[in-house]
């Protein structure tokens, strides 16, 4: 008899099992766990028995799934937990996806015949002795819910058994139709240069592919997991948003090689399909979106990360709140692949950290057949503005219509209106759980929290001093949406943002239809900005710059530098970008005119570093969230005095209250942490009592 460590998903800490079998580390087991049937990955072979052995349940051959997760991811889930100081289930939540537990079903196999059975009993023998395997779902729905109580006694009886299977698995991919794009045949002289330095770099594992939007930077990545194909090995390509991968999927068909999408929204026979796969001894390409990131690779040979800068690649939902880049640059390290970064906009960190310890490429022009469109600052403060639609941004519209030519317009603020409010009194509808203003969305009547999800019908009458004079204030997608459709009621236009589209099949329908010369106006917020290439785009506007620019956050000016970069983009061919502001006069629109990315970088990096910010340090935002506001502060500041007293060489700022003091019915209060050696990340998380109930975020991008 053997005893085996297990990691088991909804347990916090490991299991020991004993079974007859030889098992390996790294294989996957159904577990019973308190009556319970669990998912385990097996991480040892204890040296030592247990103090009581009677109580450990046995495991054999029937419980193992038939998968094995490589050594290496092994090795990630460990580093995984440590690093985040998180505990196993919540490591496990991210690696084993729950809907491998929900995959095992029940089923009943035929043993023998039996003579005394009942009418039904018989009745029900004989159809399992015909089907030979047949689920308890299957049973059910064939002879009624009471069934149950037959199987319970034919069991008893032994005439059959229950098994749990996770046999036989639909193989079902992830289909929608892939955009028309034409690849080239051979790379340019740049590209080839690129390719070649990276796949005959033995000392680097780090790359950034830094090109001007147009440049060819997925072609080159095409032409890197060609390479590691033919060598045997598999490929794991990320993108941002699945909204992307009708646009870049193309790039990766081959005629031998098998394409996988990979995103949270999967169902759970697609995910086991492509799990399949990856553990398979088979080369594939994985085009996934952040949650791949997890996915376990035998062979794996390269990955990319396409759009590195974009906050999606950011877990902000449910700790720990990891970032893509940080786990890949493990993985990497773990597994010995090179891990290559690719943006026109790269973030800061990345641009910082690949020269100095990785590799750069930056391709500063488009590719032949594409020039750079004309851009135009409009000043909003000289211009007769309509809801955002200045006079000069409405005859650009015209004009490009009359052309035949499609637009662009970005508005990263979703509803008819950010608040409406009582102009007699002032009196704003906010959020019962949280201190924000309700937007108002007009066509479904609707005044809706953006954190919490809390909606009511706006107000007929003001509850304060009863009058009916409301005015709406700032508009957002729906409002501009509504505008445009009274302007130009013969063109087709679409909205594009979380409210106006749900679901993955209506997400790439709006693509596809835009792509295809369908839609000629598309409106949205940031979605829309990303990898929308359609050579029609004639006019791209961002509506209000200010609103970016402004955000109470120390990357603000970089985020709009990257989606102003982005948009600009989008124009491909002879066209124009037009952006409205009512501060023209700031620097970041001469960078932005000039297209001066270097520059844009280099003055950042100086103000970051007088201010010490990322990537000159790293930050933890330590976060309490109490009914009651002064328990809150009072937790942080026992916190920021054991810190103090540890000595550590870190700065502390706050307690403070975030722009948004109660979310969810709690009240927030904040430290941040700037941490100039990454080592000390463990030891302020060390000197944090685990009874506390506060959230910890390393490396944050969310500052309200």
């Amino acid at each position: 008899m053997f005893f085996y460590d297990f990691l088991v998903t909804g347990i916090p800490g490991t299991l020991t099992y004993k079974s007859e079998i030889d098992i390996k580390k790294g294989s996957l087991f159904y577990l019973k766990v308190r009556n319970k049937r669990r998912v385990g990955i097996c991480i040892d072979k204890r040296e030592n028995k247990p103090l009581s052995e009677e109580k450990i349940l046995e495991i054999g051959e029937k419980d193992y799934l038939g998968l094995d997760f490589p050594l290496e991811t092994l090795d990630l889930i460990l580093w995984f937990k440590e690093y985040y100081k998180t505990s196993y289930d919540k490591t496990l939540q991210f690696f084993i996806p729950a809907s491998l537990s929900l995959i095992e079903k029940e089923y009943y196999v035929y043993l023998k015949d039996l003579e005394n059975l009942s009418k039904k009993e018989s009745v029900i023998l004989k159809y399992i002795k015909e089907k030979k395997k047949v689920s308890r779902k299957k049973l059910i729905k064939e002879f009624s819910k009471g069934v149950i109580y037959n199987l319970i006694n034919l069991e008893k009886k032994g005439v059959i058994k229950k098994i749990f299977s996770a046999e036989k698995k639909r193989e079902k991919d992830f289909n929608f139709r892939l955009a028309k794009i034409e690849i080239p045949r051979e790379p340019t002289e740049t590209q080839k240069n690129i390719i070649n330095e990276i796949l005959n770099e033995k000392n680097k594992k780090f790359f950034l592919i830094h090109g001007v939007t147009g440049s060819g930077k997925t072609f080159i990545y095409r032409e890197i997991v060609k390479n590691f194909l033919y060598k045997g090995k598999k490929a794991l390509v990320l993108v941002p948003e699945i909204s992307l991968f009708p646009q870049i999927a193309p790039y990766f068909i081959f005629e031998k090689y098998k394409l996988f999408l990979y995103s949270f929204i999967l169902k759970s026979e697609e995910k086991w399909n492509v799990l399949l796969n990856t553990l398979s001894e088979e080369p594939c390409v994985v085009l996934g979106a952040r949650s791949s990131v997890f996915l376990p690779f035998k062979n794996l040979g390269v990955v990319i990360v396409d759009e590195e800068q974009e906050e999606s690649y950011k877990e902000k939902e449910r700790e720990p709140f990891y970032h893509v880049r940080d786990i890949l640059i493990k993985r990497s390290e773990i597994e010995k692949v090179p891990l290559i970064f690719g943006t026109a906009t790269p973030s800061l960190e990345t641009y910082y950290s690949s020269n100095k310890k990785g590799k750069y490429f930056f391709i500063p022009n488009r590719i032949s057949g594409y020039k750079n469109p004309d851009v135009e600052i409009v000043s909003l403060r000289d211009e007769p503005v309509r809801f955002y639609l200045s006079g000069r941004l409405l005859e650009s519209i015209e004009d490009v219509l009359k052309k035949n030519k499609k637009v662009i317009l970005f508005l990263n603020k979703r509803g008819f209106a950010h608040f409406i409010q009582c102009k007699n009194c002032g009196y704003t509808p906010i959020c019962i759980n949280c201190s924000i203003s309700l937007t108002l969305y007009k066509n479904r009547n609707l005044l809706l929290c953006h954190y919490c999800g809390w909606k009511e019908e706006p107000p007929l009458k003001c509850p304060s001093c009863k009058s009916n004079n409301f005015k709406t204030s700032s508009y957002g997608t729906e409002k501009i949406e509504i505008e445009l459709k009274k302007l130009f009621p013969e063109r087709n236009i679409k909205r594009m943002d979380k409210e106006a589209i749900s679901g993955r099949k209506k997400v790439f329908e709006v693509f596809e239809s835009f792509i295809k010369g369908e839609i000629d106006i598309l409106i949205g917020t940031k979605m829309i900005i990303k990898g929308l290439d359609n050579p029609q785009v004639g006019l791209a506007s961002v509506l209000y710059a200010d609103q970016e620019i402004n955000f109470p956050d120390f990357r603000s000016k970089e985020k709009m530098f990257q989606r102003l970069t982005q948009l600009i983009g989008r124009v491909r061919k002879e066209g124009k970008t037009i952006i409205q502001t009512y501060f023209p006069e700031d620097k970041i629109y001469e960078k932005i005119l000039n297209l001066d990315i270097i520059g844009f970088y280099e003055e950042e990096l100086r103000e970051r570093e007088k201010l010490n910010y990322p990537p000159f340090s790293r930050l933890v935002i330590i976060e309490s969230n109490t009914k009651i506001n002064e328990d809150g502060e009072e937790i942080l500041n026992f916190i920021k005095n054991k810190l103090k007293e540890s000595n550590l060489k870190v700065e502390i700022l706050g307690p403070v209250s975030p722009p948004i003091i109660k979310l969810k019915g709690l009240y927030r209060n904040r430290l941040l942490i700037k941490v100039k050696d990454e080592n000390d990340f463990k030891k302020i998380l060390n000197q944090i009592p685990e009874k506390l109930k506060i959230k910890i975020d390393l490396n944050p991008y969310d500052f309200l």
